[in-house]
């Protein structure tokens, strides 16, 4: 099953407030500088919470790491909120999202890198 297939079962079965689809499966991770941003979702992306405010990292992999760790967040907290809804069928979309595809980061290596390379992570 898919994520947006979760949400949209979810919200078929009344479930208010659910997070974007972009903010669970989706980021994209490019230098600056010597230093690399962090963002998760699409359009109206967001940083990914580190515990602080910055976006930005020493190393291209600890923005991945920030990138992917955040989307595990939100999955997991999506994932505990439909676990623990009263109408079963709800219920079972939060076991569902564990086995979720998983999402995919859009990584620009260089500034002058036209399109981006897509790595797909585990969360």
């Amino acid at each position: 099953m898919e994520i947006a297939e979760v949400l949209r079962l979810a919200g078929e079965a009344g479930v208010s407030g659910l997070p974007d689809l972009d903010l669970l499966s989706v980021g994209q991770v490019w230098p600056v500088g010597d230093r690399w941003v962090a963002e998760v979702g699409r359009g109206r992306a967001r940083y990914a919470r580190t515990g602080g405010t910055d976006p930005m990292f020493e190393s291209m992999a600890e923005a991945l790491a920030a990138v992917f760790g955040d989307l595990q967040l939100r999955r997991t907290e999506l994932a505990q909120r439909l676990a623990g809804h009263e109408d079963q069928r709800v219920n079972a979309l939060g076991g569902a999202v564990s086995r979720c595809a998983p999402p995919q980061v859009q990584v620009w290596d260089s500034v002058g890198q036209k399109d981006p390379r897509v790595v797909t992570g585990s969360v």
